[in-house]
């Protein structure tokens, strides 16, 4: 199975002040590997996040990757 790219969003849910306030990657990664090295440096900030991606079509060797169509085909 081929590795893909994702935009990950991560919504932050504390401190109250931020809650639901969302950040989305500038460009499309590999979604576990940013979401395992990015949400320790949001709690060493005292930030709580939850992390989803939307992943697109291009393989992870793709220099420009599609996102997919939200219509779900």
């Amino acid at each position: 199975m081929s590795k893909t790219l994702a935009f990950v969003i991560y919504t932050i849910t504390a401190p109250a002040d931020l809650a639901g306030v969302e950040l989305t990657t500038n460009e499309p990664v590999e979604c576990a590997i940013n979401v395992d090295a990015t949400i320790p440096a949001f709690q060493a900030q005292g930030i709580t996040t939850d992390a989803r991606c939307i992943y697109t079509n291009a393989p992870v060797a793709s220099a420009r990757p599609v996102a997919r169509p939200s219509g779900g085909k």
